[in-house]
């Protein structure tokens, strides 16, 4: 009888049967909106000109090669922004999960004095900014025009992190905190040993965002950065699009005579094609290994407010 009746609790009404559907239906679709454009710019890098030309290629390569991948690789332009987006990337997020970290520990201490003072003033900062003309004035007093430090330093933390990584150092039992002081721990002791590595799926999942957020940024390097030595790969993509669709095959501005000679016969949309997916796969390629903590992270984060 009880195995009868706890059975009967178990099922599921006929609503929730459908809302699950409509739900996973929906989400399905989402997530193919997301990685339909990846896998059909992935088809026309590898695909030949004439197929891709004659509109043949969609999902799925025709006429499989990689010439124009390797090609666009291969260029001294691009190594250089690619190793510049790699160290604003690394040491970028690196600061940023530093001064995350060495603000958000003081504020989730209860008994630390102006706490309120100063969650206020940083919640504030994400209602009302200097604004765009005050921001460039500075980097440029800083003498950061044309540095890579300009991506870096103006960004060095969010509030909206700041506030998560808070909120889950206060979901950390104080307990825990308690009895490292009865063992003479100071606070960069119990921060080290006790609050980073239980707080490790919540970081993770800010590194995630901090990365993406440095390596798909295009709108400061717009600003900041006119040096092709200091070109970001956003920009070296933005210039090698405009090149491409302004002067049709004419690529003059971004290769030389010899280079040229090589892509007479390729068509734009596949180089355009070739440099979007290089310049998105290697951040795409660390989200798996991170990916377990995301969701998680998030989650106890924004519990507590």
């Amino acid at each position: 009888m009880r195995s009868g009746r706890s059975k009967n609790n178990l099922r599921r009404t006929r609503g929730e049967v459908i809302f699950d559907g409509v739900n996973v239906t929906l989400l399905v679709l989402f997530s193919l909106t997301c990685l339909l454009p990846m896998i059909n710019l992935f088809a026309k890098a590898v695909s030949s000109e004439s197929m891709v030309i004659s509109g043949k290629v969609l999902f799925w390569p025709r006429e499989f090669q990689l010439e124009s991948l390797g090609f666009l690789g291969s260029q001294y332009g691009f190594h250089v922004a690619f190793i510049n987006t790699v160290f604003v990337t690394i040491i970028g997020t690196a600061l940023n999960i530093l001064f995350t970290i060495l603000a958000a520990y003081p504020l989730s201490r209860k008994r630390m004095r102006g706490r309120r003072l100063l969650n206020f003033a940083i919640i504030f900062t994400m209602l009302f900014t200097g604004g765009l003309i005050p921001t460039f004035i500075l980097v440029q007093q800083l003498g950061l025009i044309n540095n890579l430090w300009s991506l870096i330093w103006p960004r060095l933390t969010s509030p909206f992190f700041i506030i998560i990584l808070r909120n889950f150092f206060e979901g950390i039992p104080d307990s825990l905190e308690e009895s490292a002081k009865i063992d003479g721990a100071s606070h960069t002791r119990t921060l080290i040993s006790i609050m980073l590595p239980l707080s490790v799926p919540c970081i993770a999942t800010l590194v995630v965002f901090y990365a993406v957020g440095h390596w798909n940024n295009y709108f400061e390097p717009l600003f900041y950065i006119q040096k092709r030595e200091s070109f970001t790969l956003q920009l070296y993509l933005r210039r090698l699009l405009d090149t491409a669709t302004a002067g049709g095959s004419s690529f003059s501005t971004m290769f030389n005579a010899s280079q040229l000679k090589l892509l007479k016969n390729k068509s734009t949309m596949i180089v355009q094609a070739s440099a979007v997916f290089l310049s998105t796969a290697p951040i795409m390629l660390v989200y798996p290994f991170l990916q377990r903590y995301f969701v998680r992270g998030m989650t106890l984060g924004a519990v507590k407010g």
